[in-house]
This record gives C-alpha cells, sequence and structure tokens, in this order.
C-alpha cells in the first residue's frame, strides 16, 4: 500500500510490469481518489472502473490483499489511468 501522502499528479505516468510474462505497458494517470476504505471508494465509484461487476464483488476480492487494520492506518488510493502504449 502505498503512504496516503504519496503524491502522483494527473500526467504522471506510470509502467505496469506483468508477473507472467514481464511485458509492459505505459498509462498516464487521469484521477486520483483517496478514501478511508475500500468500502467507501467502491460505494461512490462504478465497479465498472475496477473491472467489476459489482461492489461486493470487489470488496471481496480486494480484502484478500489488504486488511481492515491496513486500511485504516494508510487509506486507499484509486488511480485513475489510461493506456498509452504495450512496450514488450
Amino acid at each position: 500500500m502505498m503512504k496516503r501522502d504519496a503524491h502522483f499528479p494527473s500526467g504522471d505516468h506510470l509502467l505496469f510490469t506483468s508477473r507472467t510474462d514481464e511485458s509492459e505497458v505505459g498509462t498516464t494517470i487521469t484521477a486520483l481518489h483517496h478514501f478511508p476504505t475500500f468500502a467507501d471508494m467502491f460505494s461512490v465509484l462504478s465497479p465498472e472502473k475496477f473491472g467489476g461487476k459489482t461492489n461486493q464483488l470487489l470488496l471481496e476480492e480486494i480484502l484478500a490483499f489488504y486488511t481492515a487494520e491496513e486500511q485504516k492506518k494508510w487509506g486507499v488510493v484509486g488511480i485513475e489511468f489510461i493506456l498509452e502504449n504495450q512496450i514488450s
């Protein structure tokens, strides 16, 4: 989890690397969404933004990775981005 004060302004670029084949995809940040918990975030933002069908399913999936204690300590950040290119 990233620290609550982490700052990624719109227009910054992120590079995602696949753990399976090491292919890379470049993105540009378009928006950040700060919330105290994933439940709060999923209650405000559409599940389609996260590739999910329902907010409940998204919450069940994410809670396998981030505990309630971690969310309370750090908060959560939703990062919206657009795909730029597949690098490899």
